[in-house]
C-alpha cells in the first residue's frame, strides 16, 4: 500500500469533456485521446493548461452494491465558466478533506488497485480525481 496523504483541498471548478463508464463501455482512453487532440487548448479561463484533471464521479451501484457506473471528466481548473462552448461540461470538486496518493506514470494502475481494495479510507463516493502535470510526462 502507497503512503496515505491527508489533505485539505479548496473548492475547484473543472472544465472538460465527459463520458459516461460502465461495466459494459469503457470509453476512458478514446476520451482522453479526444481531449488532447481536439479539446484541450479551447478551454477559456484555464488557469495553468500544463496541469490535466482526470475526474471519476456520478457513482451509481448496481444490485451488489457495487459501483457499476460512473462519469469520467478530463479537463483544466478554471476561473471562471463563462464563455464555454456546449461541447464542454464542467464540475465543481467540493471543499474537503482527500487522501492524496502519489504515483508515477508507471504505476498508476497499481496505486488505484490498492485504492480500491482498501477498506480503511471511508471513500465518500463524491469524486475521486487525479492530476497529471502534463509538460512533464508522455502521454
Amino acid at each position: 500500500m502507497p503512503e496515505i496523504t491527508y489533505i485539505n483541498q479548496d473548492a475547484i471548478t473543472v472544465v472538460g469533456i465527459a463520458t459516461k463508464v460502465n461495466l459494459m463501455t469503457n470509453d476512458i482512453a478514446d476520451t482522453v485521446r479526444k481531449y488532447f487532440s481536439e479539446v484541450n487548448t479551447k478551454i477559456p479561463h484555464s488557469i495553468n493548461p500544463n496541469i490535466t484533471y482526470g475526474i471519476y464521479t456520478n457513482y451509481k451501484n448496481d444490485i451488489t452494491g457495487k459501483h457499476s457506473e460512473y462519469t469520467y471528466l478530463i479537463g483544466e481548473k478554471v476561473n471562471s465558466t463563462n464563455d464555454i462552448s456546449p461541447e464542454l461540461t464542467n464540475i465543481i470538486l467540493p471543499e474537503q478533506n482527500y487522501v492524496k496518493f502519489s504515483a508515477t506514470q508507471h504505476n498508476v494502475s497499481d496505486v488505484w488497485k490498492n485504492i480500491l481494495t482498501t477498506n480503511e479510507l471511508n471513500r465518500s463516493y463524491i469524486a475521486d480525481f487525479e492530476v497529471y502535470d502534463t509538460e512533464n510526462m508522455t502521454l
